[in-house]
């Protein structure tokens, strides 16, 4: 079995480059001129940036990822350990929006289901982003199994933003 992939770690590298970009900006007087010290160092954050942005994710994700647009299974387990993991980071949102949708359309086995239903109740508990809506549209094929329940059981948390997540996962299994 491979080692897996250190998501958090990358997620962590890319948020401290993307903090350093912010930070070297405002020293910066002269976009323009990469002879000043201020400018240099802003644009070699952007350059770590970028670099930390481009080992974030798995070698192959982004051809896996097409794969699974296009149908093929063959490549699933990159998508749902990187929805298992969960990192957060500078566009992480939108990516996992993408693998949603892709995720959406595809014949699921038992076990990927599974797997799926654990990641959402995870983060009924734990918190919502942007890409939440997309989790409460896969929801609705995820129904059964427990999960309602699960998923219904939360409604009574003291949390308001748990008890609020979960009753969208529940209004998006009762549209279906």
């Amino acid at each position: 079995m491979s080692t897996p992939f250190p998501y958090a770690a990358r997620a962590r590298d890319v948020e401290e480059a993307h903090s350093a970009i912010n930070a070297s900006f405002r020293n910066v007087r002269n976009r323009s001129n990469p002879a000043d010290p201020a400018t240099a160092k802003w644009i070699a954050s952007i350059e770590r940036f970028n670099a930390a942005l481009a080992v974030a994710y798995p070698e192959n994700f982004w051809s896996d990822l097409d794969d699974l647009r296009a149908g093929n299974l063959r490549h699933i387990e990159t998508a749902l350990s990187f929805l298992e993991a969960d990192p957060i980071f500078f566009r992480s949102g939108y990516t996992k929006t993408e693998v949603l949708r892709a995720i959406e359309r595809l014949p699921l086995t038992p076990g990927h289901e599974i797997r799926l239903r654990r990641v959402i109740l995870h983060l009924i508990t734990t918190r919502g982003g942007r890409e939440f809506r997309q989790y409460c549209h896969l929801a609705r094929r995820l129904d059964g199994a427990g999960f309602r329940e699960s998923s219904a059981a939360l409604l009574v948390s003291e949390d308001p933003a748990i008890a609020r997540r979960a009753q969208w996962v529940l209004s998006a299994i009762d549209q279906a």
